[in-house]
């Protein structure tokens, strides 16, 4: 009885370190206002060469449609392992976009191919005033190969939209050299050009 407690406990253990992950990247972005924005969703923590693979997702990724305006979506690869393809949809709504894609490769191509990391899709979009947005992820479903339940742990990202560009600070190196040529062009206006005077022969 202990011994069944001690490998449950394992399980669970491995289980947690081997969580799934779905997350925003870049996780906080700053942009300005009038320009595109280009919002990743990843995945990581999946099996590398084995299981758990991913063969099916739902979810849905909000936002605050008075900031951003929805304009594409660009679909990753990672459940097209072997270039059959995959059932994939992208419905906009009021501050959400739900994306649902299947994999039409078999369980086992999955499970032995599927990278253990890769960019699920990209979501494009418009800056429309300044503020900060959350940009939020819901999971309706994810499943394995198999398409049974697979839990994944979800990290949302936000957006800032100002009005100016941020300021970039003048490179360090850029800084020393030029300040380093005006001490060269003083030295020679002081020194380099003096020329000896001719000696006294009388």
């Amino acid at each position: 009885m202990r011994l069944l407690s001690l490998l449950s406990l394992h399980a669970l253990f491995l289980g947690s370190v081997n969580a799934a992950t779905v997350f925003i990247s870049p996780t906080d972005q700053n942009v300005t206002l009038a320009s595109s924005v280009a919002v990743e969703v990843n995945v990581s923590g999946l099996g590398s060469g084995g299981v758990p693979s991913l063969g099916v997702y739902d979810l849905t990724v909000s936002y605050d449609p008075a900031l951003l305006s929805f304009s594409s979506v660009v679909w990753g690869s990672g459940l097209d392992i072997l270039g059959l393809g995959s059932f994939q949809s992208a419905t906009p709504g009021v501050g959400g976009i739900n994306l649902f894609e299947l994999s039409f490769d078999l369980a086992d191509d999955l499970n032995n191919l599927q990278p253990d990391a890769f960019r699920l899709f990209t979501l494009n979009f418009s800056s429309l005033a300044a503020g900060t947005t959350a940009i939020g992820i819901t999971a309706n479903a994810i499943g394995d190969a198999d398409g049974v339940e697979l839990p994944m742990t979800l990290i949302d990202g936000s957006v800032t939209v100002s009005t100016e560009s941020p300021t970039v600070p003048e490179p360090a190196t850029a800084v020393h050299v030029v300040l380093a040529l005006a001490v060269v062009w003083c030295l020679s206006r002081n020194y380099g050009c003096r020329r000896p005077g001719r000696p006294n022969l009388t």
